[in-house]
C-alpha cells in the first residue's frame, strides 16, 4: 500500500511538470494574387536566400513576370527577357555568391544576380531545354537535370551524363548533393547515385513498374528520404545507406508526393496531393484546407530559420508557422475520461476535441507510445503494457489534458 502511495505521489510530481509544457501552435498565413503583391497563384518554385527573402517561382501565367520575391512585408516581382520562350519556372536555387538559378520548363536555364538574367539553352552545352532539377556542389559546380540527362556546368565547360554514363533513366526531376560530394539523382525510373566515378542505381520500387523520384532531401543524420510517384499512388522512401524503408499513404499522409523537406529538428515535411504532413520519426500529423491551407494539393516547401513552412499551390502560398504558446493542462481527469480502468486490452479515450496526439508514459515519465487522433473517441490497445500504473498525454484543441490508468 506505501508503494501504491509513493507511485501515486511520483506521478502526481511528473504532472505539475506539464503545467508550462509548451507546445508549437501552428498558425497558417496565406497568400495570393488578391490579398498580397504575388504576382501568380500558381507557385512552381520556392527558394530563400541568406537574407531570408523568399523567392517563389510561378507557372508563368502573367505575361513575363514569372519570379516573386517577399522579404516579410514587401513584394517585387521580376520580368524574364523577352528572348525566352517559357516563363514556367521549375526550380530555384541560390549559389554562394547570392546568384539565382531558375530552371524553366522549355527555355533552359536562367542565372540573375539581382540585376541582369542570364540564359542558357542547348546552344551553350544543356542536353535538353527542360531543366527540372538543379544543385551546386562544394567547388560551385551546378548540375541541372533534364529531359535529356544531368549536365554539369563549372562556369566554363559542360559534361553530360546519360543513361550510357551509367545514368537510370535520361529524365531527371530532383538532384541532392551530400557532404560527401556524392550526387543523388532522382529519375524517371529509379534513383541514381554518383560519386564522381562510379554509378550506382536503385531501381524498382513496385517490381516493374516505372517509378518517378521527385523529390530527395538529406536529413542530419546522411538519411536520404525521397518522394516517389508510382502507378498506384505516392510513397516516401528513406534509405539509411544499407536498408529501406516505406511509407505509403495509409501510414500517415495521403495522395501523390511534390515535394520533401527537412527542419532544423529533422521533422520529415511532405507536401502531396492530400495535404501536408510532418513525421517526427514517430508520427505523422497532416495540415489541410480544415486547418487553413489554400488547398489540399500542394506544389512547392521550403522551410526557413525560423521553422516556418512555406508551402506553394496552384492557389497561392501558405506559411506554417510556429508560436510557442503556453498550453492550459488539467492535472485531474476533469476533461479526460480514461474506461474501462483498470484495462487489459483497449483503452477508451473520450475527449472533447476531434483531433490531437496522444502520448502515454511510464511511473518514471519515459515515453512508451504516441499516436494521433483522427476521432473524438479514440483507442489504444495497451494489451503489450506491463502490468502497472501509466500516465496518458493528450493535446488536443490547442490543450493539454492529462489522466492516469491502471493497466491489469
Amino acid at each position: 500500500m506505501k508503494t501504491f502511495k509513493y507511485l501515486l505521489l511520483g506521478m502526481m510530481v511528473l504532472l505539475t511538470t506539464f503545467i508550462t509544457y509548451q507546445v508549437n501552435a501552428q498558425t497558417i498565413t496565406n497568400y495570393d494574387t488578391t490579398t498580397s503583391g504575388l504576382l501568380d497563384n500558381y507557385i512552381t518554385a520556392i527558394a530563400i536566400d541568406n537574407q531570408e527573402n523568399k523567392w517563389f517561382g510561378t507557372y508563368g501565367s502573367n505575361n513575363r513576370l514569372s519570379v516573386s520575391k517577399f522579404d516579410g512585408t514587401t513584394w517585387e516581382s521580376y520580368t524574364l527577357p523577352n528572348s525566352i520562350a517559357s516563363n514556367y519556372i521549375t526550380e530555384l536555387v541560390f549559389d554562394k555568391e547570392g546568384n539565382l538559378w531558375a530552371g524553366t520548363y522549355a527555355s533552359g536555364v536562367l542565372k540573375f544576380d539581382g540585376t541582369t538574367w542570364k540564359n542558357f539553352t542547348t546552344t551553350d552545352g544543356l542536353p535538353n531545354n527542360g531543366v527540372f532539377a538543379i544543385a551546386i556542389d562544394a567547388m560551385d559546380n551546378k548540375w541541372f537535370g533534364t529531359a535529356s540527362g544531368v549536365s554539369k556546368f563549372d562556369g566554363n565547360v559542360w559534361t553530360t551524363f546519360t543513361t550510357g554514363d551509367g545514368l537510370a533513366n535520361n529524365l531527371i526531376y530532383s538532384i541532392v548533393i551530400d557532404n560527401k560530394d556524392n550526387k543523388w539523382i532522382g529519375t524517371g525510373d529509379g534513383v541514381s547515385k554518383f560519386d564522381g566515378t562510379t554509378w550506382i542505381n536503385y531501381l524498382n520500387y513496385e517490381g516493374s513498374r516505372q517509378e518517378y523520384i521527385v523529390d530527395i532531401a538529406i536529413d542530419s543524420k546522411d538519411n536520404k528520404w525521397f518522394g516517389i510517384d508510382v502507378v498506384s499512388g505516392g510513397a516516401v522512401s528513406k534509405f539509411d545507406g544499407t536498408n529501406w524503408k516505406t511509407f505509403i499513404p495509409g501510414d500517415g499522409y495521403s495522395g501523390y508526393v511534390e515535394s520533401i523537406a527537412i527542419d532544423a529538428q529533422d521533422n520529415i515535411w511532405v507536401a502531396s496531393w492530400g495535404g501536408i504532413s510532418k513525421y517526427d520519426g514517430s508520427i505523422w500529423i497532416t495540415y489541410t484546407t480544415a486547418d487553413g491551407l489554400l488547398i489540399n494539393g500542394a506544389t512547392a516547401l521550403a522551410i526557413d530559420k525560423e521553422g516556418s513552412v512555406w508551402i506553394g499551390s496552384d492557389k497561392g502560398i501558405s506559411k506554417l508557422s510556429n508560436e510557442n504558446t503556453p498550453t492550459q493542462s488539467v492535472l485531474l481527469e476533469t476533461l479526460l475520461t480514461l474506461y474501462p480502468n483498470p484495462v487489459q486490452n483497449i483503452l477508451h479515450l473520450n475527449l472533447p476535441g476531434k483531433t490531437g496526439i496522444i502520448e502515454i508514459f511510464d511511473v518514471t515519465g519515459k515515453s512508451l507510445l504516441q499516436r494521433q487522433i483522427q476521432h473524438n473517441n479514440p483507442s489504444i490497445d495497451v494489451s503489450g503494457l506491463q502490468n502497472g500504473i501509466y500516465m496518458v498525454k493528450v493535446l488536443s484543441d490547442n490543450q493539454l489534458v492529462i489522466g492516469r490508468f491502471v493497466k491489469q
